[in-house]
């Protein structure tokens, strides 16, 4: 990859996290269904409120300027997995 296409995936990168992080921190539906994924609940609640979830955080990256494609699989990637992606720097 070229040295100004990873700076490009990484800008992208980063706003992308920037979205989502402004959601966990602005959405109260966002915030309400994140609390709701640490009770103890059902398998099948469970299942609800993370494609609820993941369903919010598309139309936030779609809003965003995002495509279908990367907004539907980045987040279907926070909503059903533990993953912490954190803001990167180029040569990091």
């Amino acid at each position: 990859m070229s040295e100004r296409d990873e700076l490009h995936f990484i800008e992208e990168l980063n706003r992308l996290i920037g979205i989502v992080d402004e959601l966990k921190k602005t959405s109260p539906e966002v915030i309400r269904l994140m609390h709701r994924l640490q009770e103890s609940i059902s398998a099948y609640e469970t299942d609800i409120a993370r494609r609820d979830l993941s369903e919010k955080i598309e139309a936030a990256l779609y809003q965003g300027g995002f495509g279908t494609e990367i907004a539907s699989a980045f987040a279907h990637m926070m909503a059903y997995r533990d993953v912490e992606i954190v803001l990167v720097e180029h040569g990091d």
